[in-house]
């Protein structure tokens, strides 16, 4: 196989691009604080057991926050490969021969930015694991929101069971 030639030191590696796509999971996390199920329906015996109850519950299961998770995460998804094309057409006018392969962001996005990150860090070394370090905070921070949320939102769901204990049996 042929060897990379060497970027000069003035050349920059990182696009808008690259940030683009290390940054768009924490849009796709905000999005999560626009689906707020009411669990009221559950609070009560006979509530459950009313015609209206499926209706109530499943509308405020499938409400539009619902579907702008749903159908935001194949746009943000569409958007991430555009954005991974445009980075590697960005790589080669800087000069980087046979950048990493965009499509492997199909597979699995971390995969393009930590393959891209060790292509240019082979070329413009020390530079280009920028973008492994921000995805990593990235990741953090979405693991931390998504367990307050998860906590959030089953903490709802517990508290409007009701305890049959306290109904006698006879």
């Amino acid at each position: 196989m042929i060897a990379r030639p060497l970027l000069p030191a003035d050349r920059p590696v990182y696009s808008v691009w690259i940030w683009l796509i290390v940054l768009l999971p924490l849009l796709s996390l905000a999005s999560f604080f626009l689906w707020q199920p009411n669990f009221d329906e559950l609070s009560s015996p006979s509530s459950l057991s009313s015609p209206s109850y499926e209706s109530h519950y499943l509308a405020s299961l499938f409400s539009p926050g619902y579907f702008v998770i749903l159908f935001g995460g194949w746009i943000l998804y569409g958007l991430t490969a555009v954005f991974a094309w445009r980075d590697a057409v960005w790589l080669r006018a800087q000069g980087v021969v046979r950048p990493f392969a965009w499509p492997w962001v199909f597979l699995y996005s971390p995969a393009y930015v930590i393959g891209r990150s060790v292509i240019v860090r082979r070329v413009a070394g020390p530079r280009g694991l920028a973008p492994i370090w921000a995805l990593i905070a990235v990741f953090a921070v979405a693991l931390v929101v998504s367990i307050i949320w998860t906590i959030g939102l089953m903490s709802g769901v517990l508290s409007r069971i009701p305890d049959y204990s306290s109904y006698s049996s006879t």
